[in-house]
C-alpha cells in the first residue's frame, strides 16, 4: 500500500497519507459521522471503498 486518501460524500479530499506498509490503520476520530470514500493506492492500481462512520 502506497497511499490512502479519504473523501467526503461530496468529493472533498479530507485525508491524504503516504505509507510503505501492508497493514494500515486510518484514524476516523476527527471526522464526523457520515459517508466516506477511501481510495487505496497499491503500486499502479487503486481501489475505492465506501464506508460509513456512525
Amino acid at each position: 500500500m502506497n497511499k490512502v486518501q479519504v473523501y467526503s460524500a461530496l468529493g472533498q479530499l479530507l485525508l491524504d497519507n503516504d505509507y510503505n506498509a501492508d497493514n494500515v490503520k486510518i484514524d476516523f476520530t476527527p471526522l464526523s459521522p457520515d459517508l466516506y470514500f477511501v481510495k487505496i493506492y497499491s503500486e499502479d492500481k487503486f481501489t475505492i471503498i465506501k464506508t460509513i462512520k456512525k
